[in-house]
């Protein structure tokens, strides 16, 4: 009897633990879609639209050999896609596309989660599905890296 306890004890312990796994990633994914609408690209820079002070530069490869890595504006490009600047985006990172789409992806996916567990079933594990679209995002990364390389050397 004190083994059935135990388990339904540690599976609704489970349960609360991915529920709340999952809002953090849903709560995580609001913010930086909030944070994008609030923040502005001017002249190559975010800037807080308020006071129209730019953010420091925040790439750390950038600021050590002074060349853009391959994920070097993709936050512009995420902030130019929420207001609806696509070709600027394109411009900035072509992986802010796949940035945003991920981020975006993140509210239905959680959502069926939280379904999911309610109902008492198991939740999904797309490992497949995370494997390659971390490989899309790394290879769209480094082509467009490569691409405005051979564009600045000609």
């Amino acid at each position: 009897m004190s083994s059935m306890r135990n388990t339904s004890r540690r599976s609704e312990s489970d349960s609360r633990r991915e529920l709340t796994y999952h809002a953090a990633v849903l709560l995580a994914s609001l913010g930086v879609i909030a944070i994008a609408l609030t923040l502005r690209v001017r002249d190559e820079r975010v800037v807080l639209p308020v006071w129209d002070v730019p953010l420091p530069e925040m790439c750390w490869f950038k600021r050590l050999t002074g060349a853009e890595c391959p994920g070097c504006g993709s936050t512009r490009a995420v902030i130019s896609l929420v207001h609806g600047e696509f070709l600027d985006a394109w411009h900035h990172n072509v992986g802010g596309y796949l940035f945003l789409a991920l981020i975006l992806f993140q509210f239905p996916y959680r959502i069926g989660q939280f379904c999911r567990i309610h109902r008492g079933l198991p939740v999904w594990r797309p490992r497949m599905a995370t494997s390659v679209s971390t490989c899309i995002l790394a290879a769209i990364l480094f082509s467009q890296w490569v691409a405005k390389a051979l564009a600045d050397m000609v």
